[in-house]
Formats: structure tokens, sequence, C-alpha cells
């Protein structure tokens, strides 16, 4: 009784096994997918909207060939599928655009090839990471309030056209070495050396 249990179950079993056979077949690849760009694992790229992402399709057998792109941010993040399906040749280059607005951020990518042929099927994930966020140098003006920043915006160049002017009216006084020429140069470079020390404080 025993025994014609295990045969029954033995022949329940057969199918499964072959359905499960079956499934490994069709996933295996007649195809290698290679050189992707960016290089998978890279660091550091660009951000953009619409950033090209590329690699190559080798086949090992047939050319009736369909491809499907992907990508996500992330680990958990949400699958962006390729809407049309990208072009996909046997031996050529593999192309699509993702959005990879993010700073800072890992992306995954890749394209699944099918052999309309034989039903065989490869699937190749890369991965990059892209650039940090630039940080804006802040002026030396940023942190101070209105008040002081109007004053060195605005007041500051006008002080300078004065002390351009002093000097040149110095200068002139000067050839004649009288003292208001002595006297006008002297002040236009204390006041020049006080304006200076002024900036370099703040």
């Amino acid at each position: 009784m025993k025994k014609h249990r295990s045969m029954k179950i033995l022949v329940l079993l057969i199918p499964l096994i072959l359905l499960s056979l079956s499934m490994i077949a069709s996933a295996h690849s007649d195809f290698v997918i290679t050189n992707p760009n960016p290089t998978d694992g890279a660091t550091g790229v660009g951000v953009h909207p619409s950033l090209p992402v590329s690699c190559y399709l080798n086949c090992t057998t047939g050319d009736n060939v369909t491809a499907t792109a992907w990508y996500k941010i992330g680990v958990g993040g949400t699958v962006h599928i390729s809407s049309p399906s990208p072009e996909a040749w046997c031996n050529d280059t593999m192309n699509w655009n993702i959005d990879a607005s993010l700073y800072s951020t890992l992306y995954y990518w890749g394209f699944n090839v099918t052999n309309t042929s034989t039903g065989h099927w490869t699937n190749q994930t890369f991965h990059f990471t892209t650039e940090d966020e630039p940080v804006n140098e802040s002026s030396v003006y940023d942190d101070l309030d209105p008040q002081t920043h109007n004053i060195l915006t605005e007041v500051l160049p006008l002080l300078l056209a004065v002390m351009v002017l002093l000097a040149i009216v110095g200068i002139i006084f000067t050839i004649g070495l009288t003292t208001e020429g002595l006297i006008t140069i002297m002040v236009t470079i204390v006041m020049g050396i006080i304006i200076i020390q002024v900036i370099i404080g703040l």
C-alpha cells in the first residue's frame, strides 16, 4: 500500500520537476550583455534628467530579440520600465535614457533581453552613484545684516572712487611738493588701509 502511494506521489512530482527544468532552461542565456555605460559601480556620475545609459548585446544564437530597459532609485525604489522599448539588435549597442536628477543617489538599471525564437531570456543589472551636490562658496557679505551689506556694496565703491580722486589731486599737488599734496596722499593711504582691514576682518 505504501509502495503504491509513493508511486502516485512520484507521478505527481514528475510534471512539477519537468516544469521547473523548463523554467530553468528558459532562463539559459542566448546573450551576454557587456560594456555598460556608466560602468558598473561607477561613482560621481553627473546628474542629468535624461542620462544616456547603454550596453553591448552579444548574441550566441539567433538574431530575433526584443529588449526591455528599466531603472530604479536605491534597493527598494520603484521600478521604471522603458516605454517604448529600446531597439535591440544582436552584436550591437543598446541605448536608453533614465532620469538621474538626484545628487548622491544610488541608481540600479538594466536590460531584459528575450530571444523570440527560443524564448530564452536574460537580465543584466548594473548600478552607479551620482555626484555630490556642489557646495556654493558663500560671499563675505552673505552673513551680514542688510544695512551693513548695503554700506559695503554701495557705499564702499563710492569711497574707493573718492580715494582715487583724492589720490589724483594729491599727485597734482605733490608735483609742486606742497604740504597740501603730501597730506592728501597720506590721508588717502590711511583710508585705504582702514578699508582693507575692515574687509579682511569680515
